[in-house]
């Protein structure tokens, strides 16, 4: 595993699953609840994308011999900051919908 990878993939696992987890919080609040906690939930999960392309970067920048590869990092980090919001809602709004329609179903009484 490279060291783009290894600082990328737990940077942004963490801020999906916190995103999915507000995203999920979010389908059993009030109309107000429900934008400000999705609101958060991407902008949690965009954040990371953005964090884990940079610290990625970084930590494979700074090897002794680091690959040319590893300075091209313009169009990926300028990408991840422009339109990462963009993915992040897609998840987001995913999940949301998934607790959505669930969350009626647990809560129905049993005849």
């Amino acid at each position: 595993m490279d060291p783009f990878s290894l600082y990328f993939v737990p940077t942004f696992g963490a801020g999906c699953v916190l995103g999915a987890t507000l995203a999920w919080k979010a389908s059993g609040r009030g109309l107000i609840g429900q934008t400000l906690l999705l609101l958060l939930a991407v902008a949690t999960v965009w954040l990371s994308l953005i964090l884990g392309v940079c610290w990625g970067y970084d930590a494979w920048q700074s090897l002794p011999d680091a690959p040319d590869e590893a300075f091209a990092d313009g169009a990926k980090l300028t990408g991840s900051v422009m339109f990462g919001w963009m993915p992040a809602s897609v998840g987001c709004a995913v999940v949301f919908f998934i607790g959505h329609v669930m969350r009626p179903r647990r809560n129905r009484p049993r005849p």
